[in-house]
């Protein structure tokens, strides 16, 4: 990860010299705005960026937004939250885009039960916009009804 194995005599000046890159990067562009995302993730210079500020701008694109909700996800759960649920109220692909990238996370983060009814919440959406009637039962390796009686 980017200044993950910096020097320590040398940690000052390169969170000085990543402060004058955020400031430069926060310009609205598209490449500043997935610089950001980049530096937010990591360790000693993601506290430079705030994950849900810049979620929020209109041009960062769906890839961006979800490595930005990964970070949420893991530094501020309550923050990601808000950042899903607003994704959700407007797109659902979008919101599965967001899931898809944090999957191998969400284990950890959440006991069985929240597991067991995001899984159900996924299944009753997959159910309403599925072309075929009923829930598939398996989705991309999940096996929806397993996930669901999990809890």
């Amino acid at each position: 990860m980017f200044a993950a194995e910096a020097r320590p005599e040398h940690r000052n000046e390169l969170f000085a010299l990543a402060s004058q890159l955020v400031l430069a990067a926060d310009s609205g562009t598209l490449s500043g705005q997935e610089t950001l995302a980049i530096l937010a993730a990591s360790p000693f210079l993601g506290p430079l960026v705030e994950p849900a500020a810049l979620f929020r701008k209109a041009a960062s694109p769906m890839g961006t937004k979800a490595d930005l909700f990964a970070v949420a996800l893991a530094r501020d759960p309550a923050a990601a939250m808000s950042m899903f649920y607003e994704v959700l109220s407007h797109s659902w692909r979008d919101a599965m885009t967001l899931l898809e990238r944090v999957a191998d996370k969400l284990p950890d983060l959440l006991d069985p039960s929240a597991m067991a009814a995001l899984g159900s919440a996924i299944g009753r959406g997959l159910a309403v916009t599925s072309p075929a009637a009923g829930l598939p039962d398996v989705i991309d390796g999940v096996y929806l009804t397993e996930l669901i009686e999990s809890g």
